[in-house]
């Protein structure tokens, strides 16, 4: 690996598009040959040369969404019955869809925060626009819109079998993060944390555990393009914007049926908002300071923080056009920990194919580490070892990447997402200035269908090459091939069901060759307009990662050596889960239990005394049950969002539970006047099982934070108080200190209401 082998890597654990419009969700891991890319190409091929059916003459749609107090609505989505167009309104809630066959059919409009409404029986004629306006009305509780991860499509709320938490861009604008993972723990199911390093762990209903980074059974995905890196395959939330994101959707449970490797656990897409139709500038500064304990203190100064975020966006006639950069430094609140970090993106949009916009996208990021490794002695929680004081790291990021729309009609759409992502890490400790890198190059290709009888086919392939160059890994290369098909079917008004699977072929050199067929089955019910019921049933996967099968070191004593041999770990899993929306009050909950079977975890050669290496030698089961209720108990005054999960994680080999994982995690917070004032609680339960130091004290934890938000005119003032009460507490692995208090000052602007 580049950096220095944690503990916790060491020792795991027992183990956009789509803001509606035409701009889709899809994940793009294919190569532009192999028989996954073939099979759609010949499909892409028949439908431009045969057109389905007579659409030489076609009419529009187009009208103006409007919010209560019959004000423009921007950022509303559009959808046709029966057809796989979408649109989204633009600033002043004007949307247009055009290329409608003669007929009939069902206009919807749908918004966060607003109910939706439908307009039945629209006659659209040949050559002609029929104006459909909408006028939506507030809902008690925002609930989204539309969802697209969990199909690859742009669905209602409700439409899907599995459970989705979603965060728009007015949550992350309230809850004043400066990273996407902060956000994480307030939905419920999902835990993010493991110490001070970059990576963390992302776990969704106890599926990871403690990872340290390495091989996340958590796909991240930033527009439906993976985000993984080709070496460890750990999360890159450091290269990810805050600014200019339209919401942040995550799948809970088991996708391999759609996504392949790595969605073991879930999904995490992160969606970009459309470039406006005007220009728009916005950014966003913050400034902050650690309380560092006194009986902890080793700095004479004040560890602070601050960054700075500008987007701009343009547009010349259908070209659009956004630039984004960041930049921040961190002084942490441990020796050793801190950070700076600049990240850059560009963004291009232009219709080449007809009216759905393709769009392109470089991003590029750099970040520079220091590394705490642990604590100096119980005494000293925030100070490292002397020997290890001043080591840090650099890690460099380049993604490249597209979504090109070349065929779309009411009944099929067609689209191409190649991209290329390289990513390195070079050590710069004491004892070794250990390397790694790694470039991904790869393209999906997605055919959308609506051939009627109600169904909704999405077919596709995915192709991916990976080369990997590391003086603890030598030169591997992973070469990937899927193809996937799902069928969605409305059976009637009251019940939806969903079929599909997923073929991957994973090949690594030196290595083996490995095959994973993920099917899935899902069904919604819903008895009434405020009730929906869904259950489902999956199978999913995650290759290893190039370090857990080739790395080659010593660290204290133990040598670690390679396992070419390595296999996929994999899981079944079912959930059943309700929705109700009794206006005031949004339920939604699910019970689910997952199998596990070959989890990769260290182990000791046979026969080899102080010699490790990965191996697939855990077997687990996972019972639980996650719960959101939002309740608007005073109009306009008072809300509260809780969440909570129970777990029942149990080592099958061992008959223990699995480590690092809390039985009970909950969170809460109070949204006074819309958002002017808030209280944020969290919590997590004792620890049962830990790897690395079980002799070591471990208590729950809780956490209260406090925010306040005051506009004035166009600018936004935020003011954060993080962990008021100075607990003292683990962040998941021993020996690694939880975040003391701080405080937090942000000006921004140009980010649209947010209260």
């Amino acid at each position: 690996m580049g950096r220095r082998l944690p503990p916790a890597r060491r020792g795991r654990d027992a183990d956009k598009r789509g803001s509606g419009g035409t701009r889709e969700s899809s994940i793009h891991r294919s190569r532009p040959r192999g028989v996954a890319a073939g099979a759609v190409s010949f499909l892409a091929f028949s439908l431009l040369a045969h057109p389905l059916g007579a659409q030489a003459r076609t009419g529009t749609v187009a009208g103006t969404v409007m919010a209560s107090g019959d004000s423009a609505l921007a950022g509303a989505t559009i959808l046709v019955d029966g057809t796989v167009l979408t649109a989204v309104t633009d600033g002043h809630g004007v949307y247009r869809i055009t290329g409608l066959p003669p007929g009939r059919y069902t206009v919807r409009a749908t918004a966060m925060g607003f109910s939706p409404e439908a307009h039945p029986d629209v006659e659209v004629v040949a050559g002609e626009t029929h104006t459909v306006d909408f006028a939506l009305a507030a809902t008690p509780v925002a609930l989204p819109g539309v969802i697209v991860t969990a199909s690859r499509g742009t669905r209602q709320a409700g439409e899907s079998s599995a459970s989705v938490s979603v965060f728009t861009e007015k949550d992350i604008a309230r809850r004043d993060v400066t990273q996407l993972s902060e956000m994480l723990p307030y939905a419920s199911g999902v835990t993010y944390g493991g110490g001070t390093y970059s990576g963390g762990t992302v776990d969704i209903r106890g599926s990871a555990g403690l990872s340290g980074g390495v091989g996340s059974r958590v796909l991240l995905m930033l527009d439906g393009h993976p985000l993984l890196t080709g070496d460890t395959g750990e999360m890159d939330f450091d290269a990810l914007p805050v600014l200019g994101v339209a919401r942040v959707e995550i799948v809970k449970g088991p996708y391999s049926a759609l996504y392949g490797s790595n969605a073991l656990g879930g999904v995490v897409n992160v969606i970009t908002s459309p470039i406006p139709s005007e220009p728009r500038t916005a950014f966003r500064a913050h400034a902050g300071a650690y309380d560092v304990p006194s009986r902890y203190t080793f700095a004479d100064h004040v560890l602070t923080y601050h960054g700075v975020e500008v987007q701009q966006s343009t547009r010349a006639g259908p070209v659009g056009l956004r630039f984004f950069g960041s930049r921040d430094s961190d002084d942490g609140f441990t020796q050793n920990g801190g950070h700076s970090r600049w990240v850059l993106r560009t963004e291009l949009s232009a219709p080449l194919f007809g009216a759905a916009p393709s769009s392109f996208y470089v991003i590029g990021a750099q970040k520079d580490i220091g590394e705490f490794f642990g604590w100096r002695s119980a005494d000293q929680r925030f100070e490292v070892p002397t020997d290890a004081l001043g080591d840090w790291y650099r890690i460099g990021w380049v993604n490249v990447g597209a979504t090109v729309n070349v065929l779309t009609r009411s009944s099929a759409s067609l689209r191409f997402s190649p991209y290329v992502y390289y990513d390195a890490v070079r050590n710069h400790f004491h004892d070794n200035t250990d390397y790694h890198r790694s470039t991904r190059t790869g393209s999906s290709a997605q055919l959308s269908l609506t051939p009627g009888g109600g169904h909704a086919l999405t077919l596709g392939g995915e192709a991916t090459y990976t080369t990997v160059t590391s003086n603890l890994l030598g030169t591997p290369t992973l070469r990937d091939y899927a193809l996937f098909a799902q069928d969605e079917i409305t059976v009637n008004r009251q019940v939806q069901a969903s079929v599909g699977a997923r073929f991957d072929d994973h090949s690594v050199t030196p290595g083996n060759v490995d095959t994973q067929l993920s099917p899935k089955l899902g069904v919604v019910y819903r008895p009434s307009a405020t009730l929906s019921l869904r259950g489902s049933v999956s199978h999913a996967f995650r290759a290893p990662s190039p370090v857990e099968q080739f790395v080659s070191t010593t660290q204290y004593g133990i040598q670690v050596v390679p396992n070419p041999d390595l296999r996929p770990e994999t899981v079944t899993a079912a959930e059943i889960g309700a929705t109700a929306d009794m206006g005031r009050v949004w339920l939604d909950g699910a019970l689910f239990q997952s199998r596990f079977k070959g989890l990769i975890q260290p182990g000791t050669v046979p026969g080899q005394f102080f010699v490790a290496q990965f191996q697939n030698v855990a077997r687990a089961r996972v019972t639980g049950v996650d719960l959101s209720v939002r309740l608007a108990l005073v109009a306009q005054l008072l809300d509260l969002d809780l969440g909570y999960m129970y777990l029942d994680p149990e080592d099958l080999n061992l008959h223990q539970p699995l480590p690092y994982r809390s039985r009970h995690t909950g969170t809460a917070t109070f949204t006074v006047l819309g958002g002017l004032f808030n209280v944020d609680l969290e919590y997590r339960s004792r620890l049962e099982r830990v790897l690395q130091f079980p002799v070591d004290p471990r208590g729950s934890t809780t956490l209260v934070g406090l925010r306040a938000a005051y506009p004035v005119g166009d600018l936004l003032l935020q003011a954060k108080i993080s962990n008021l009460l100075q607990e003292e507490y683990i962040d998941v692995q021993e020996r690694f200190p939880g975040a003391p208090r701080s405080f937090t000052l942000t000006l921004s602007s140009g980010l649209g209401p947010t209260h």
